[in-house]
């Protein structure tokens, strides 16, 4: 961190390292996916192929070529999410259903 002295010179200010204080730090990683849009693929193509690209990339890169794989890895951990977070899997996975019906005859 630099940090500006009284005569505007810039002084080097150390922080603490790892060894100092055994403290843990935490680094987060933003990523952003771009989607290029086909006008001519369906909602459910586009939906597929954003949901493939992001349990294939930063979920379950073991298993990108594997779809069945794929989905039963993100089904596990969804009621893992659920049950973290004292959610009803099978609650929310009627009302999934339900909206999938809804889209697949849009």
């Amino acid at each position: 961190m630099i940090a500006a002295s009284a005569n505007d010179h810039p002084q080097q200010i150390t922080s603490p390292t790892y060894e100092d204080t055994n403290m843990r730090e935490e680094i987060t990683a933003t990523a952003q996916m771009i989607e290029d849009c086909n006008a001519a693929a369906s909602l459910a193509e586009r939906q597929t192929a954003r949901l493939e690209a992001a349990l294939a990339t930063m979920a379950y890169p073991d298993d990108e070529d594997d779809a069945a794989a794929l989905l039963q890895n993100a089904l596990c951990d969804l009621r893992h999410f659920a049950d973290q977070k004292g959610l009803a899997f099978g609650t929310a996975d009627h009302r999934a259903y339900q909206i999938y019906l809804l889209e697949k005859r849009a």
